[in-house]
């Protein structure tokens, strides 16, 4: 066998040490970037030397929630290897076991390694580069060490647990964090530069450990969403000045007394809860939105919205209990309306005085035009969709903005037919979504 000289032999670690990008937020165990060092290692004894002189080979600290124990021993040696030799160098830390793992299959894993695995996970949590932690909260409870501790190097940070967090590791450089657990539902973020920061709440009691976690990253933020409710008795929380806050997603408006972000642009709320003061509210605190989404049952408090903000673009409706977040598929440069699922009420009144505004207006699964169903309803597999007269008023009047019109896929073909014989524009585009909605998000 030829001798590969030492430099050809330190291009082939780097390329096996760098390792393919890591999924986010849920990452796979990569079992053949964990082997690479072994691998490489056993080609020859002065390959051998050289891995265990080449630091970098060495960052990937990854351990697979996989119930067979041969294989956790085995990993256990591998992590002992990865805190010597890999010096100083910053890791990409992967964990995965989930929570039925834990209680089904893996007792006897849980119990005698997992002290060592967590000392493990502790003792190097200084050199977090990046961290994929899926764990049952029985491991999450002694990653005290690591969650409350330093971690300068740190740039993401993903956590899935089924139970509380104990803190975040400090780190001036973290872009990217998600956490996932009983009480903070997700925190997602991305980018290289910047925290965004989205919180799911289920009870009122963490209010405190919100605000904690909020405040300590507010002048970093640039996505908030709060989908819980806060209670009457709720105390008073320090105002959060977010300067970069540009998107924000609320699930009880009395959150807007915490929030000045003067460069939002785009604005979620749940409307069920609205005060007929909160239009008012946001478009005073708020003069850059320019794209409004508002889901559960909306009447006139939606265009009183539209009256006072001129700068909204985009304008989307969905029907209680829509997930917002996953729910708003607008495009930021085009005027649109998205109706999904609406049941207009006396909206259907004002709604002529919205569409002059719009290119685009997109029709969702469920509609209701009309507080009265008119002879041309249609029922097909419990789909409901009157065609009001009154919500066409508008085509008495300028449509030169409207450009296109989409239906849901299970909206019937006669229903598009005659809207655009009532606009009369032959011009408009009539657009019918896939079923997946794949082609929507294109048109969008």
């Amino acid at each position: 066998m030829l001798a590969v000289p030492d430099e050809l032999a330190l291009l082939i670690f780097e390329a096996f040490a760098v390792g393919e990008p890591l999924q986010w937020p849920n990452a796979s165990y990569d079992p053949d970037r964990a082997r690479a060092p072994f691998t490489l290692s056993a080609v020859c004894r002065h390959w051998r030397q050289l891995t265990r002189n080449t630091s970098s080979l060495w960052t990937y600290f990854g351990f697979p929630g996989d119930p067979q124990i041969g294989l956790h021993v085995a990993q256990l040696h591998r992590q002992r290897l990865v805190r010597t030799l890999s010096m100083d160098q910053p890791l990409d830390v992967i964990f995965h076991l989930d929570e039925g793992s834990d209680i089904n299959t893996a007792k006897v894993i849980v119990w005698t390694y997992r002290d060592q695995i967590l000392d493990g996970l502790n003792e190097v949590s200084s050199r977090w580069r990046t961290a994929q932690l899926h764990m049952p909260s029985s491991y999450m409870e002694r990653l005290n060490r690591a969650m409350n501790g330093s971690s300068p190097h740190l740039i993401s940070l993903s956590i899935s647990s089924f139970g509380g967090i104990l803190g975040l590791p400090r780190s001036p450089s973290l872009s990217r964090l998600y956490v996932e657990c009983n009480s903070l539902e997700w925190v997602n973020g991305t980018g290289t530069d910047f925290l965004q920061l989205k919180l799911l709440a289920t009870a009122v009691t963490r209010h405190k450990e919100h605000e904690r976690l909020i405040a300590a990253c507010c002048t970093s933020l640039v996505e908030l969403s709060i989908f819980e409710r806060l209670e009457e008795a709720a105390p008073a929380a320090t105002a959060w000045d977010m300067p970069c806050l540009a998107s924000l997603t609320l699930g009880d408006a009395q959150f807007l007394n915490l929030i000045h972000a003067p460069q939002l642009v785009q604005l979620a709320l749940e409307c069920q809860y609205l005060a007929s003061t909160v239009p008012h509210l946001i478009t005073q605190r708020f003069t850059r939105v320019e794209r409004l989404y508002l889901y559960g049952h909306v009447d006139l408090i939606a265009v009183d919205f539209l009256a006072g903000m001129p700068s909204v673009k985009s304008l989307a409706f969905a029907p209680p209990g829509s997930h917002m977040a996953n729910r708003l598929n607008l495009h930021p440069n085009r005027i649109t309306i998205r109706i999904d699922g609406l049941f207009f009420s006396e909206l259907n009144n004002r709604v002529p005085d919205v569409l002059p505004m719009l290119e685009h207006l997109y029709l969702g699964r469920f509609v209701l035009f009309g507080r009265n169903a008119p002879e041309n309803a249609v029922r097909e597999n419990g789909l409901i969709a009157f065609l009001g007269a009154r919500i066409w008023l508008c085509a008495t009047g300028p449509l030169a903005p409207l450009r296109s019109i989409g239906l849901h896929p299970m909206l019937p073909d006669w229903l598009g037919r005659r809207i655009q014989a009532a606009l009369s524009t032959p011009d408009i585009l009539l657009l019918k979504a896939s079923t997946t909605g794949v082609a929507w998000n294109n048109v969008l």
